[in-house]
């Protein structure tokens, strides 16, 4: 018989997550997160539904590979705790001073007596989110304030191309040679993860300059990039 856990942590960045969706989705996505945090089963998920749970998945995967290291045996650490990365960035050295949980309460059992330990964390940790804004930073000397929408995109482009990691540093380099005849507007990385910007950055569309009518209508922005 299969072995189901009986409980598990459900976090508020979930919550978060996913209360933007349509009621049939949101039960579709709790459905998921369940079946992956109790049962250890993947649910086959596409569109926006499969953006957010790319947000979701590391941290309840982190959680059960600390659930099956205490059913062989092994005794939870105390102070550090490897991150398990996912989504294309597994061959990044995981920090062992990061910590996986993102909420402020840690429920942690040694010798089955229970304690809690108070943790501040930011709850929008993701290697994905991590690797972007630190590769902008090595490119504009400034690092970037993800919103949940620029956080949504880096997830669907991540999906979507395999090779996402690879081809960022291009674009991004890319994107600082790009000039606009638009008023109070950079090309920055609000217009970056906006509709199909990446992929056209990428292509090459905005290699050559354009100018007057032909730029605007390549482009529509507005004064803070959007």
């Amino acid at each position: 018989m299969q072995n189901i856990k009986q409980s598990f942590i459900f976090y508020a960045s979930f919550y978060d997550a996913i209360e933007c969706l349509s009621d049939k989705k949101r039960l579709k996505m709790y459905d998921a997160i369940a079946k992956l945090a109790l049962k250890n089963e993947e649910t086959e998920l596409k569109g926006e539904e499969k953006r957010l749970f790319c947000l979701i998945r590391p941290q309840i995967l982190a959680n059960l590979k600390r659930y099956e290291d205490g059913q062989k045996g092994g005794r939870p650490k105390k102070e550090k705790v490897e991150e398990i990365k996912t989504t294309g960035f597994e061959n990044k050295k995981p920090n062992e001073n990061e910590n996986v949980n993102n909420n402020e309460n840690v429920n942690i059992n040694v010798n089955g007596l229970g304690f809690q330990k108070k943790e501040k964390i930011d709850p929008y940790i993701n290697p994905i989110n991590d690797y972007f804004c630190k590769e902008y930073q090595k490119v504009f000397n400034v690092k970037p304030h993800l919103l949940l929408n620029q956080r949504n995109k880096l997830a669907e482009l991540a999906s979507e191309l395999d090779n996402f990691k690879e081809t960022l540093p291009t674009v991004l380099n890319k994107l600082k040679t790009i000039e606009f005849d638009l008023t109070n507007f950079n090309a920055n990385y609000l217009w970056l993860l906006k509709d199909d910007n990446y992929i056209k950055v990428l292509s090459g569309t905005y290699d050559k300059r354009v100018t007057g009518a032909e730029q605007f209508l390549s482009c529509e922005v507005d004064e803070y990039g959007n």
